[in-house]
């Protein structure tokens, strides 16, 4: 028997990946990606004798792209060790949000991107705060669906639209390199990597901390990540434990396999195989050449797909 959603033909153009071959964010993104859609689709064609019920599954479908962000961002934090528990299997957009924001997540850019969600949850968690009242006419307990709402306007859901799709952009984003930064333990309670790396780079030379420019840069740092004075040590002896971090505070860190010696020694053999007046390009192209380089950034650039089918960026070069 045909299956008449899932049967595939010879042409496999229109195939989509779903199943094993999706991912939760599909789920997430292609429920925005339709609202967006919708919405354009009614201003673009004035299809105004469908505003009455296109409306519905747009609202529908942005409040459940917000659940399904917020449960992705939850169980990211889970994964990471950031949160205790995982989503519960609910609806309740705005307890998700109540939890995150109530944890306060140890990420500035985590804290504001959840923060700028709010004023959506808690409008679309008014007129629906189970999942029911944008999906059925009536509800379970037989009360009407937004009974108290007489109309909505596709300009002002539109635009909307919009700002929510930036803020989802930024949190998934945020919370996927934010959990891939945890794993370096490079970390406090109250601040993420990103957050130790712009302390550092705010703070002076180590040999400098003495001075008074210290006490202005802690005091700033303090307010910002909202720091006592304990948890900005905690944070400054994170700093000082990174390689990466504590080079930026002017501390150098011992090579674990060569010393100084050694590497001195390796550049002066460099440097008498390779002299200087001797290093040049196989094709006979000086590529520090100002004229060569002026003329690449006089030159206009096109975009190129390259073989994994990554978007580049290159020279378009002239012929003469």
């Amino acid at each position: 028997m045909s299956d008449p959603f899932f049967d595939l033909t010879e042409n496999s153009t229109w195939n989509a990946c779903i199943g094993v071959q999706g991912h939760p964010l599909h789920y997430a993104d292609g429920y925005l990606e339709a609202a967006i859609e919708l919405a354009d689709a009614i201003l673009q064609k004035k299809l105004f004798g469908k505003r009455d019920t296109l409306v519905l599954p747009i609202l529908y479908n942005a409040r459940h792209a917000v659940e399904l962000t917020q449960k992705f961002v939850i169980a990211t934090l889970h994964q990471s060790g950031a949160l205790a528990q995982s989503a519960p299997i609910d609806h309740n957009i705005k307890a998700h949000w109540t939890r995150l924001n109530d944890k306060a997540i140890g990420d500035e850019a985590l804290r504001a991107a959840i923060l700028a969600l709010e004023p959506y949850v808690m409008s679309l968690a008014r007129v629906d705060d189970d999942g029911q009242s944008l999906r059925y006419a009536v509800r379970q307990d037989g009360q009407k669906s937004m009974e108290d709402k007489w109309l909505a306007n596709i300009l002002v859901i539109r635009a909307s639209l919009a700002s929510l799709d930036k803020i989802l952009s930024e949190l998934k984003g945020r919370v996927i390199d934010y959990a891939e930064e945890r794993a370096t333990g490079t970390f406090t309670k109250e601040c993420s990597r990103k957050d130790l790396f712009v302390i550092a780079k705010a703070l002076p030379q180590k040999a400098d901390w003495h001075r008074a420019e210290f006490d202005v840069a802690k005091e700033a740092m303090q307010n910002r990540f909202a720091l006592s004075g304990r948890k900005f040590s905690e944070a400054v002896d994170v700093i000082k434990a990174s390689r990466e971090m504590k080079a930026i505070i002017g501390i150098e860190t011992p090579l674990a396999y060569l010393s100084d010696d050694d590497l001195v020694f390796v550049i002066d053999q460099w440097q008498r195989l390779y002299p200087a007046d001797r290093v040049h390009s196989p094709l006979g192209t000086d590529y520090f050449d100002p004229v060569r380089i002026e003329a690449m950034v006089a030159c206009p650039t096109s975009t190129h797909v390259s073989q994994n089918g990554r978007l580049e960026e290159r020279r378009v070069l002239s012929s003469s």
